[in-house]
């Protein structure tokens, strides 16, 4: 047997099983702290160039994890040298903590791809390495 009511029924009869659900408890109270003296910026400056040179190397060496690696951290090397960074250069622990986060996502069955995987990706291994270095 069909349900054979008019559209507009159907349409009540949604609402009001999905009106307890948005009657829901509100969020918790967020604390939000000042930024201490600029360190975060720096922190996400720094992992947001590391993560940059993990997703290119990513998308550009697909021979294996090994290569990938051996290949940001020759960058990561080149960059240092190179000084145009200056101080938002990232160091050896930002691209392995960068390059450990996109080989996570890869073995997970993502691909690094130009368009919006590109910036996930990205966005992913920035923040995985902020955070991380956020808890020293």
């Amino acid at each position: 047997m069909y349900f054979s009511a008019p559209p507009t029924a159907l349409f009540g009869a949604i609402f009001l099983l999905a009106a307890p659900a948005a009657a829901a408890p509100a969020a918790p109270q967020l604390t939000i702290r000042a930024l201490p003296h600029g360190t975060d910026f720096h922190i996400l400056n720094v992992c947001s160039h590391a993560a940059s040179l993990a997703v290119h190397v990513a998308e550009t060496t697909p021979a294996s994890a090994e290569a990938r690696r051996s290949e940001a951290l020759a960058l990561q090397m080149a960059l240092a040298q190179d000084g145009h960074l200056e101080e938002q250069t990232p160091g050896v622990v930002e691209v392995t903590l960068a390059i450990v986060s996109v080989e996570a996502l890869i073995a997970g069955g993502q691909i690094p791809a130009p368009g919006p995987m590109h910036d996930w990706f990205i966005a992913q291994a920035a923040g995985s390495c902020a955070r991380t270095l956020e808890v020293k």
